[in-house]
């Protein structure tokens, strides 16, 4: 009789409601990748989670851009590593989007002290074998100090082509010879791997010598082929000292994932160019000719965009691809500026500051 009083008290218990434990996650602006480590990695995790929503971080969206964790409940999906989607809701809106850029880029470098650290995975690719992430030259001709050059990026090629690309992460190193304050990345380009503008990207210089990139797509979907994926547009130094050592440009750090976040072995490469001796002679004034240098970040643009000058900024406008302007703003001579984005169709333009040393033009993209 005891013994059938116990069995029906336990098929009780199993038919009462259980109830639901939720585990609160502690979220550091910037890691999302849950690593310690912010870095163009976590930019890659944005892009597989894109606009996907959750609980947001309450009173601290976007006040509290420090690594001291944060709390918030966790999401109802996971990112394909398993790790939450909460943690890639960078500045903790409730939403990943492209404002998720905004704590990478702030706190960008930086470790944190309450976790392990845990290195990122690179798997190095083998050249002929892997596909390459290559640089190339419009002219391999020699290189004189003050001129520009424009340099292709290209990913894969005919034999060794890019299978299932969703998402690229890789540094690129200059050497002496190159003026990397006035070098002019562009990866918002048409192209195999982006036919239809559902990308998103970023560059950081983050050494005096290097600057650290990230592409990711935003919808899911992969893209297989080769070539070009992005132009880099650099100067030499007027008054390089060793004009007898090559211009060199190389790659390392790459990380290429397909939308499941599946790491592909992907090649560097290194892009070395001779110094023109005889340029030396008729190169000393370039430097009184340079245009000013600007820089815009993030690009593409969503709600506010930092724009920063070597020199003292007048004026800042935009023009469309027609050349119509669509923003004209006054700059009371300062050498940065948040700038709020107007609202504008998502696409391309042009940014042109005047500053006390002329005016200078570069192009952006508004992605909102």
């Amino acid at each position: 009789m005891h013994m059938l009083r116990i069995v029906l008290f336990s098929l009780a218990l199993l038919s009462l409601p259980r109830p639901v434990f939720t585990q609160v996650l502690q979220v550091a602006p910037g890691d999302a990748t849950n690593n310690g480590l912010i870095n163009n990695i976590d930019f890659l995790e944005i892009g597989l989670g894109y606009n996907f929503s959750g609980p947001n971080r309450g009173n601290l969206v976007g006040n509290d851009l420090s690594l001291t964790p944060q709390a918030v409940n966790p999401w109802p999906l996971n990112l394909p590593s398993g790790l939450n989607m909460a943690y890639a809701d960078c500045d903790g809106n409730g939403k990943i989007n492209f404002s998720d850029l905004n704590p990478i880029f702030v706190n960008y470098g930086a470790q944190r002290t309450d976790i392990e650290v845990k290195p990122d995975v690179f798997i190095p690719g083998t050249s002929g074998m892997d596909p390459k992430l290559r640089l190339t030259s419009t002219n391999n001709n020699l290189i004189a100090p003050g001129e520009s050059r424009l340099i292709s990026i290209q990913l894969g090629t005919a034999d060794l082509p890019a299978e299932d690309l969703y998402g690229l992460a890789f540094s690129l190193h200059f050497n002496e010879q190159i003026d990397v304050g006035q070098v002019k990345l562009d990866l918002g380009q048409t192209s195999w791997a982006n036919n239809d503008g559902d990308r998103i990207f970023f560059h950081k210089r983050t050494a005096p010598k290097r600057i650290d990139v990230g592409w990711t797509r935003t919808d899911r979907n992969n893209r297989s082929g080769f070539g070009e994926i992005g132009t880099l547009e650099l100067v030499i130094i007027v008054d390089v000292i060793d004009w007898a050592s090559p211009m060199r440009i190389w790659t390392d750090s790459i990380r290429m994932i397909d939308k499941f976040g599946n790491i592909s072995a992907t090649a560097g490469d290194t892009l070395s160019i001779d110094m023109d001796p005889d340029g030396l002679s008729t190169s000393i004034n370039v430097a009184s000719t340079m245009l000013p240098n600007i820089s815009v970040s993030p690009n593409p643009l969503q709600n506010d965009a930092w724009v920063v000058s070597d020199h003292p900024m007048e004026r800042i406008r935009i023009f469309n691809l027609l050349g119509q302007p669509v923003l004209d703003m006054p700059v009371v001579h300062a050498t940065q500026i948040r700038m709020n984005v107007p609202n504008l169709p998502n696409g391309a333009y042009f940014l042109q500051v005047d500053t006390d040393a002329g005016p200078t033009t570069t192009k952006i993209y508004i992605s909102k």
